[in-house]
């Protein structure tokens, strides 16, 4: 099955991330260093760091996409729990309601999983494994949370229920916390690249303004602390916007 730890990225995606990290890179330095040397070999170095932060995207937006994914499938397991169903039947009928176009990863991982437990294999070392592969903290937490309550011989298909709602709880909570905090990761990333383009407004319309910054060692060490402070800044402020509950 698939490891959605693993993100293998297309020649495209590689190409393109390095012409953007280059671009990206080499432009902010060139603002504050304007020589062919400094600005080119940071531009080298951002076109060989740009695959490198695609590919770390592209695994977060695979592992969001599960998180959001299971949830789904958590709301939908436990109305048919509730009807008195054991866990691997809910686990089937949910299967056969999925959407593949909604849900292509679950529908997936729950196909899977019935094939498993028809050749005999426990249903929690099922979900550990998908816990294991997805990277995933909930889905992690829900398969320990099962496999714990069969190693005490207790009921599977009641702990599931309360597990369920217990995650459905920490999700629903968590998702709203984005969706408040998403407008601020917006005025974030405006905060984080307003500076650089004013500063390249004031280089083409008035450089004579900036010109004691250029040609003087003092101004060059002005200009390497607001670099350095900029850059803080920027991870500072992703520090502060991301979630962790």
């Amino acid at each position: 099955m698939r490891d959605y730890r693993e993100y293998k990225l297309s020649w495209k995606e590689r190409v393109g991330a390095a012409l953007a990290g280059a671009l990206g890179i080499g432009f902010m330095i060139f603002l504050f260093f304007p020589t062919l040397v400094v600005t080119g070999g940071c531009a080298l170095a951002g076109g060989i760091l740009g695959p490198f932060f695609l590919k770390k995207k592209r695994l977060e937006q695979t592992r969001r996409q599960l998180a959001v994914e299971f949830q789904a499938c958590l709301s939908m397991l436990l109305p048919v729990l509730r009807t008195g169903r054991s866990l691997e039947g809910a686990i089937q009928a949910v299967s056969e309601d999925l959407d593949a176009e909604e849900l292509p990863c679950m529908r997936l991982e729950l196909q899977s999983m019935q094939n498993g437990l028809m050749l005999g294999m426990p249903l929690e070392e099922l979900f550990l494994d998908l816990g294991h592969r997805s990277g995933v903290e909930d889905i992690q937490d829900f398969a320990e949370l099962l496999a714990l309550r069969k190693r005490s011989k207790g009921d599977l298909t009641e702990a599931a229920e309360y597990t369920i709602r217990i995650l459905t709880e920490k999700m629903e909570a968590e998702e709203e916390l984005r969706t408040l905090l998403a407008q601020r990761r917006l005025e974030q990333r405006v905060m984080n690249v307003m500076p650089f383009l004013i500063l390249g407004l004031l280089l083409m319309m008035s450089p004579d303004y900036l010109r004691p910054l250029y040609e003087s060692m003092s101004g060059m060490l002005i200009r390497l602390s607001c670099l350095v402070l900029m850059g803080l800044s920027v991870i500072l402020s992703k520090r502060i916007g991301s979630i962790r509950m």
